[in-house]
């Protein structure tokens, strides 16, 4: 499979809004990536005011990309047949196996291998559902994973849970005009810190939708927060700031890619890989 991989650094950002029919959304065009889980998180709080869409958001966008906007449309689909596309909406299993918990806006937490995964706190879950908490749902274990129809995903409790009715016809919208089923992936049950969610496209243009604990690599689309306030800024800015950061991440990078090539041994067993 080839992959078609946008080099962010090379492509002017520019802020978009979607009509109210499609969520009145403002986001960042092209997205951002590909990243693992916790890099796109920590760009988005260095540079403020932008967060990785939820679950509702990314349908949302995706909606108004294939109604209106189709060139990119075609672009984006190329792009899910091989990477994901990250959404902040996250599932954790119920610890008495009653269902699963669901949460927008996923932190993550760097574990022992030195990755940020995606990170859920039952008990922290449970007080903010108590709390009605817009936030956090929980779906119980009434609904279907695996292979089924555009129909079928409409109605489907947990991926109800994760958007919400209006998003969930939006989806099943979507998917049929490819005229393909949808896969949507069963909840890891033995998974103890929670998982995301990300939506790829199959070789065949099926829909997948999947869990991930964050990390491999996907792209993210980022959408501005209208609460976002600091003293002499403003959302409009905010393209600029973040092709800086992401410009100044990459200069770091390729100063510690040089400093490791400069290493003989390193490089040496670096060479050795592209001669098996």
């Amino acid at each position: 499979m080839v992959k078609t991989d946008f080099d962010f650094t090379e492509r002017e950002l520019i802020m978009l809004k979607t009509p109210p029919s499609h969520g009145s959304l403002t986001f960042f065009h092209p997205c951002y990536g590909p990243k693992r889980y916790n890099t796109i998180e920590e760009a988005t709080r260095s540079v403020g005011g932008l967060r990785i869409a939820t679950m509702t958001e990314l349908v949302s966008i995706l909606s108004f990309y294939s109604d209106l906007r189709r060139e990119d449309y075609r672009e984006i689909k190329d792009l899910m047949k091989s990477r994901y596309l990250w959404t902040s909406t996250g599932i954790l299993p119920s610890t008495r196996g009653e269902g699963v918990y669901v949460q927008d806006r996923v932190e993550s937490k760097v574990k022992g291998g030195g990755e940020g995964l995606a990170h859920m706190d039952e008990s922290e879950l449970v007080k903010r559902l108590e709390a009605n908490d817009p936030n956090v749902r929980f779906a119980s274990n009434s609904y279907k994973a695996g292979t089924m129809t555009p129909s079928e995903l409409s109605k489907n409790e947990l991926f109800i849970a994760l958007t919400n009715e209006a998003s969930a016809k939006a989806m099943a919208k979507i998917a049929s005009r490819i005229k393909k089923d949808v896969y949507f992936d069963e909840p890891r049950k033995n998974n103890n810190d929670g998982l995301v969610y990300t939506i790829t496209l199959s070789s065949r243009n099926s829909f997948c939708i999947d869990t991930c604990t964050g990390n491999l690599f996907g792209y993210a689309f980022l959408v501005a927060d209208p609460s976002y306030s600091k003293e002499g800024e403003d959302l409009e800015s905010k393209p600029k700031q973040l092709q800086e950061y992401i410009s100044r991440e990459k200069a770091k990078r390729d100063i510690e890619w040089k400093k490791l090539m400069e290493n003989k041994e390193f490089r040496n067993s670096w060479d050795s890989l592209f001669k098996r």
